[in-house]
């Protein structure tokens, strides 16, 4: 029998704010802010640079002191991503 875990908060957070990104809905040079996002999905911090981490290594945010900046999405990358 497989046991199937759910995602890491982290991870599922990076979905959604990755799917902003791609979409749109958070465009390029958006200022992101940990303490804004950790209350918006009433978590703690930790999960939310978990999440930032992962789309700054994806090269979807960038740091910019305490907070990060949605660098944004071309054409190119999207035809690379899928």
């Amino acid at each position: 029998m497989d046991i199937v875990r759910p995602l890491p908060l982290g991870d599922q957070i990076a979905a959604v704010l990755r799917r902003e990104i791609i979409t749109g809905a958070m465009g390029s040079d958006t200022a992101i802010r940990e303490e804004v996002l950790a209350e918006r999905f009433s978590v703690s911090r930790g999960p939310i640079r978990d999440a930032l981490k992962q789309l700054e290594t994806e090269r979807l945010v960038e740091r910019a002191g305490r907070s990060y900046t949605v660098i944004g999405i071309t054409d190119a990358d999207i035809d690379e991503i899928y």
